[in-house]
Parts: structure tokens; C-alpha cells; sequence
């Protein structure tokens, strides 16, 4: 490759290379945190609209109130981070 001429320096290939070696790792960490946002955010959602239900409401779907964070909490530890709680998401 060719070197590159900036105000800082010359870069030539080796630079580009290292860099290169190092994109994937934090393109990898960047989408772990990305994956935390989007599961948390997917869990605020449920609770919401699960705590807007009434309560003959929950109790006709099997739940009561204090269900629902036991629910969120264990959909969030079986579908892992990065992976959707439901097929169709």
C-alpha cells in the first residue's frame, strides 16, 4: 500500500493494519452494549404494558402484579443479551 501524508505524519500500510486487527473487537464490545440497551429497553416496555392491565385483566393471562418483574427478569436471563425475548421481535 501506499503511505498516507498528513499534518501528523506519514501512516503507511502497517498502521492501517493495526487498526484493522483491532476494528472487529470493538465493533464486538459496541454491539454487546448495544444488545444490553436493546434488552433493557425491551423490559421496560413489558412492564409497562403489563402494569397497565387492570388487575381482572392480569388475572385472566394467569398473572398478578407481583408477577410481573419475576417475569421480565426471568425472559431476560433465558433469552440472553443480544437475543430476541420473542421470535416474532
Amino acid at each position: 500500500m501506499s503511505t498516507v501524508e498528513t499534518a501528523h505524519g506519514s501512516y503507511g500500510s502497517s498502521t492501517g493494519n493495526r487498526i484493522g486487527a483491532v476494528a472487529p473487537a470493538i465493533r464486538a464490545k459496541l454491539g454487546g452494549y448495544l444488545a444490553a440497551l436493546v434488552a433493557a429497553q425491551r423490559a421496560r416496555r413489558t412492564v409497562r404494558l403489563l402494569n397497565a392491565l387492570s388487575d381482572s385483566q392480569l388475572k385472566d393471562i394467569g398473572l398478578s402484579r407481583s408477577d410481573i418483574w419475576w417475569i421480565v427478569r426471568s425472559q431476560r436471563s433465558q433469552t440472553g443479551p443480544g437475543r430476541p425475548a420473542h421470535p416474532s421481535n
